[in-house]
């Protein structure tokens, strides 16, 4: 009897043993699983975040003057690494602003005003700075993205906003970017009716895509004092959608398009020039004459 509850009280206990084992490798096990799954999630961060700031930056040396006492001057030397686009924005004015950045010292540097001070420079869209003692200053720069041509002031970024670079010339802007251009009267060239503009182009350009028996795309929007808008297209046409329901005038041409040209393209007046679209019921044409 006493041999058997010996026997049964060994079983039990190896059975404990067991369990009490099987439940340390499991947790070892788990908590090895989610120290891998963090290392693992830290380096994908980290690959995102040098992946974002691009690791193959344009490096200048900005050599500064600073007072070591009143009666002798000290050089020091700092590094400025700068990381993205930097094809249009002009690097010396970029140093400009960190030497100024800079006049008392490294330790007095305000990054944010710097930041700032940065970002009003024309081919700058946004910036992040960062010190790093004791002698580095490093900079990330996303740069502005010309998408229109604004008159003969400057450029639409893809938000619509107006950055006017120095530089600018009408001329050089169309020989260097093949850009759409957007011409308004004085009284609307605000920076609010800038982005508002840009917001009917960018949906007249999508009602324009639709009509895929064309490939012409906007190359001039036109509008006058009295709001009105006409769009010269790449195939040399002009829409005149003038002051209202432009979207919805736009889409009906769109529809008709194809047809109308190609029946009064065949008829022997010439190649269609101008549609007005102004008309409830129709559209008015305008013939260039065959010479």
């Amino acid at each position: 009897m006493n041999s058997n509850r010996r026997k049964r009280r060994e079983n039990v206990d190896r059975r404990s043993s067991m369990k009490r084992r099987s439940a340390l490798v499991s947790s070892a096990y788990l908590r090895t699983l989610f120290i891998g799954v963090g290392i693992s999630l830290f380096i994908a961060a980290g690959y995102l975040l040098l992946q974002e700031y691009e690791l193959i930056p344009d490096r200048l040396i900005v050599d500064r003057v600073v007072l070591d006492d009143l009666s002798s001057q000290q050089s020091l030397e700092f590094t400025l690494t700068l990381y993205g686009d930097t094809n249009e924005v002009d690097k010396q004015q970029i140093e400009e602003v960190v030497k100024n950045a800079t006049v008392d010292g490294m330790l007095a540097l305000d990054v944010v005003a710097l930041q700032k001070s940065l970002e009003k420079l024309p081919w700058i869209y946004s910036v992040k700075a960062r010190r790093v003692l004791p002698d580095k200053i490093d900079v990330w720069i996303t740069e502005q993205q010309p998408v229109v041509i604004w008159g003969d002031r400057g450029y639409l970024n893809v938000e619509g906003e107006l950055f006017e670079p120095a530089s600018f010339t009408l001329a050089n802007a169309k020989q260097k970017f093949s850009l759409p251009t957007i011409n308004a009267p004085l009284n609307v060239t605000q920076q609010q009716n800038s982005v508002s503009l840009y917001n009917k182009f960018d949906r007249f350009k999508k009602i324009l895509l639709e009509d895929v028996s064309s490939k012409a795309i906007i190359e001039q929007m036109v509008v006058d004092k009295r709001g009105a808008i006409h769009l010269l297209l790449t195939d040399g046409l002009e829409l005149n959608l003038g002051r209202r329901w432009m979207e919805r005038r736009l889409t009906r041409w769109v529809k008709h398009s194809k047809v109308i040209l190609e029946r009064f393209n065949k008829n022997g007046g010439g190649e269609v020039k101008l549609v007005d679209l102004r008309y409830e019921r129709g559209v008015a044409i305008e013939f260039t004459g065959k010479g």
